[in-house]
C-alpha cells in the first residue's frame, strides 16, 4: 500500500514540478514590455528589456491596421544578430534612419517592411509586439511633434524623446504645489518656536523640523537652545530614487522556493519508493 501511494505522491509532485518551470519560463518574458512609443516624424518603438539576453526570432509587431503583422529583422544593420541583452532597444521601419533619431550608439532593430504596420497613426494608435504566449500592448493617445509616448509607474506620459534611454517620469512641480510647501513651512516653524516656549523648563527638548524650513529660522532655534539641552532634528530626508521589488520577481522567488521544495519532496518519497 504505501509503495502504490508513495508512487502516485511521487508523480503528483512531478507534476507540480514541470508545471512550476512551465509557470517560470512564462513569467520571464513578461519583464519585456512596450516602453516608449514616437509616431510623429521619424518612427520608432522602444522596448524595455529586464529579462537578460533574448532571441527577436519569431517575435512580431504591429498597429491597428489590416496589414500582416511584421516580423523583427536585422537587414542592413551592421554586426546585427536577432540575440540581445539590451536593456533598451528600438524597433523601426526600414526607411527610418537610425542616424535620424539618434547619434548615439544603440541597439536597433528594423522590421521587415518600410513602416512599423501602416505607419503609426499620429491621431492615435494601437501598437502591439509579440510571440506565441505573451503580448505587450499599449494604444496611445494623440502624437506632438519631438514628443513621445513614455511608460511611467503613474501611467503614460507625452514627454520629450528619449530614445534607448530612461524615460522622463519626473512630475514637475507646480508653482500652486510650490507656494503651498512654502506655507506649510512657514506654519511649522511657528510651531516649533511655541513648542520650545513650553517646554523651556525641560532640561531636554526634541524640536521636530521639515526640510522646507528656511536655515535662518533653524539657526535663530540653535541659538536660543542651552548648552545642557539635548536636540534631536527629525527631518525630511531627499530621496533620489525609489527601490522597489516587481511583483513579476516577487512570483520568480517564490516558484524557486517552491521549486526546490517540490524537488526535495519528489526525491524524498522517490527515494522511499526504492527503499520498499
Amino acid at each position: 500500500m504505501w509503495r502504490k501511494n508513495s508512487g502516485r505522491v511521487g508523480v503528483i509532485a512531478l507534476v507540480l514540478l514541470f508545471l512550476i518551470l512551465v509557470f517560470t519560463s512564462c513569467i520571464s518574458v513578461q519583464a519585456l514590455r512596450i516602453n516608449e512609443i514616437n509616431a510623429l516624424g521619424k518612427e520608432y518603438v522602444e522596448i524595455y528589456n529586464d529579462d537578460g539576453e533574448i532571441n527577436l526570432d519569431e517575435w512580431f509587431i504591429k498597429d491597428s491596421s489590416t496589414n500582416a503583422p511584421d516580423e523583427i529583422i536585422c537587414t542592413d544593420i551592421p554586426n546585427c544578430y536577432l540575440n540581445t541583452s539590451a536593456k533598451y532597444f528600438l524597433i523601426l521601419g526600414r526607411s527610418t534612419n537610425i542616424r535620424e533619431i539618434t547619434q548615439e550608439e544603440v541597439v536597433y532593430f528594423y522590421t521587415d517592411d518600410q513602416r512599423i504596420g501602416n505607419g503609426l497613426n499620429d491621431g492615435g494608435d494601437d501598437i502591439s509586439f509579440y510571440k506565441n504566449g505573451f503580448e505587450s500592448w499599449h494604444k496611445y493617445d494623440k502624437a506632438e511633434i519631438n514628443k513621445s509616448w513614455q511608460f511611467c509607474d503613474s501611467g503614460w506620459v507625452l514627454e520629450a524623446l528619449t530614445p534607448s534611454k530612461e524615460n522622463n517620469c519626473e512630475e514637475e512641480q507646480t508653482s500652486e504645489d510650490e507656494e503651498e510647501q512654502e506655507e506649510a513651512g512657514q506654519n511649522e516653524s511657528e510651531e516649533i518656536v511655541k513648542e520650545k516656549e513650553t517646554s523651556s523648563h525641560s532640561s531636554e527638548n526634541i524640536y521636530v523640523y521639515s526640510s522646507v524650513i528656511e536655515s535662518e529660522d533653524k539657526e535663530q532655534i540653535n541659538e536660543e537652545v542651552n548648552e545642557t539641552e539635548e536636540v534631536i532634528y527629525i527631518g525630511n530626508k531627499n530621496i533620489d530614487g525609489v527601490i522597489y521589488e516587481s511583483k513579476t520577481e516577487k512570483i520568480k522567488k517564490l516558484s524557486i522556493v517552491l521549486l526546490g521544495l517540490l524537488g526535495i519532496i519528489a526525491a524524498f518519497v522517490m527515494l522511499k519508493w526504492k527503499m520498499r
